[in-house]
């Protein structure tokens, strides 16, 4: 099946980490059987360093080899895991070019350097490395660092069970359809204000276990207990503590 949203995308994301994999230089869904170590052997000399060949030449014909371009390359060329020599993508296809991290961020759309906004499906950058935005916080890249393949790196905070990778932008990609988002008021709410608006932050600390107070805890005050609850949320995220909802922290109230 061709990937042709954003979700479809962030789902194979997440189907490629669940699966044995390495990073192998110039990769993009290899599986490691004999002929195939050969060709990346003989096509790139970083995958001959020694430590590396050491890694590629353990990896047994159920292991897959990526790159963190090749992880999304791969998948748009239709990878689907099987044994066949590219592990079922078709270089190229899909009106998909072969193009490094640098240049896939570059032909993207609406790339952003606030993540604030950021969308399930769009890729996430910094110079020469590559990744996707799959939600929850969370990115599936392909990386010799932590597990040394495809897996799944919290974006920009931390998450506990989780390694944090700092991204630096992200985009959309071209090739597939992002569903349209929806536009949600992120006012910035401050102890002292009341209103709806401090509704909505009450019912959210509450139902995270946060004590707000106890006689009528959606009264929609700002007040000291709704601070001291926030500060809290905030220092367990590894937040500014500004008691204040800016956007980052309406961003890990809203994940949560």
């Amino acid at each position: 099946m061709n990937i042709e949203t954003a979700t479809q995308l962030a789902d194979a994301c997440r189907a490629a980490a669940e699966k044995k994999t390495l990073y192998v230089y110039g990769a993009y869904g290899f599986p490691l059987n004999e002929e195939n170590k050969q060709r990346i052997w003989k096509g790139y000399a970083y995958n001959r360093k020694p430590e590396r060949k050491e890694k590629i030449d353990a990896a047994d014909a159920d292991t897959f080899g990526f790159d963190c371009s090749g992880l999304i390359k791969g998948l748009l060329w239709g990878w689907q895991g099987t044994t066949g020599k590219n592990g079922g993508a078709v270089y190229a296809s899909n009106a998909v070019p072969d193009q490094n991290a640098d240049t896939m961020i570059a032909n993207c759309l609406d790339v952003s350097a606030d993540f604030a906004g950021i969308q399930v499906g769009e890729a996430v950058w910094l110079p020469g490395h590559i990744g996707i935005y799959v939600g929850d916080g969370l990115v599936v890249e392909c990386t010799p660092k932590w597990a040394d393949g495809v897996q799944l790196t919290v974006c920009n905070t931390a998450k506990a069970g989780y390694p944090t990778r700092k991204w630096k932008k992200h985009g959309k990609l071209p090739y597939i359809s992002y569903e349209q988002a929806v536009t949600i008021d992120l006012p910035l709410l401050r102890r002292g204000m009341s209103g709806r608006k401090v509704v909505a932050l009450q019912r959210l600390l509450f139902a995270m276990g946060y004590p707000i107070g106890s006689n009528n805890p959606m009264d929609g005050k700002f007040g000291p207990k709704v601070e001291t609850a926030l500060r809290s949320f905030q220092q367990e995220r590894n937040l500014s503590e500004t008691a204040q909802t800016d956007k980052a922290t309406w961003q890990a109230l809203l994940e949560v």
